[in-house]
């Protein structure tokens, strides 16, 4: 009766294969955690009932889909950088680049976070109203993170570092995405339909494994877990001139 309220029919233990079966073909569906349990717990209550013992089902995680990344190297952001009329965008564009930031930790940036010319502390995302009301950083969620070397980039992040809240808060309502795409798409051969702030860390990322930077220390750069960098960036490799450079060094050290 139990089984029966359950929702699991049958009369003897021939009949076991085919539930079997048939419940196995809906765990292989589409993903869906809930409706998961239910059909374990069917399962095992039917391989239970039959005294059959090991092997119960276990939840399945569901299959990671490929993510897409959108990224732009040193020459293209030049390019769009050119495009750019204002100077408190383009400071945010290159701030956003060479630090790997989001773009509310950007906006969040004192110049106290700057470490020095290839350092800079980055603290996590201020909200609306403490952006507006506050000049203090918030504790928690800091780290620190690599600066990528331009001519532009330490004079980029004190501009920012140095802007004042009200124009902070500004900014934070403007769209700045769509901006950001505007001038992208003005330029010739594009790859992309858009291009985020977002993309613009992805395009951090993508130069620092360019330069022969292991996954795992860009993780703690980007402030995301080594396993949520896997499922974006596992694809990518090293450039052959960043393995060549590699191996010029292993090659000078090995009898050292």
């Amino acid at each position: 009766s139990k089984l029966v309220a359950m929702g699991v029919k049958f009369d003897d233990a021939s009949q076991l294969a085919s539930s079997r079966a048939e419940i196995e073909k809906k765990l292989a569906e589409k993903f869906d955690n809930q409706k998961q349990r239910v059909l374990l717990g069917k399962l095992n209550e039917v391989r239970k009932h039959f005294g059959i013992t090991g092997g119960e089902q276990k939840l399945r995680k569901p299959q990671e889909e490929p993510r897409d990344v959108r990224y732009v190297s040193l020459q293209e952001l030049q390019g769009i950088l050119n495009r750019i009329d204002d100077p408190i965008f383009s400071d945010l564009v290159i701030t956003a680049f060479v630090t790997g930031g989001r773009l509310g930790e950007i906006l969040a940036l004192r110049e106290s976070c700057v470490i020095d010319d290839f350092m800079i502390v980055i603290n996590r995302q201020l909200k609306e109203e403490s952006l507006k009301f506050s000049n203090r950083l918030k504790r928690g969620g800091i780290r620190k993170a690599l600066i990528i070397p331009t001519k532009e980039s330490l004079a980029a992040i004190t501009r920012t570092a140095n802007l004042q809240n009200d124009v902070r808060f500004e900014l934070r309502k403007a769209k700045l995405a769509e901006r950001l795409t505007k001038f992208y798409l003005m330029g010739r051969n594009c790859s992309f339909e858009k291009l985020t702030f977002n993309d613009l860390r992805h395009s951090y990322v993508i130069h620092m494994l360019g330069q022969s930077v292991s996954l795992s220390i860009i993780s703690k750069w980007i402030g995301d877990s080594i396993s949520t960098c896997e499922k974006y960036y596992s694809g990518y490799e090293i450039s052959d001139e960043a393995s060549a450079a590699i191996y010029e060094r292993l090659k000078s050290n090995a009898y050292q």
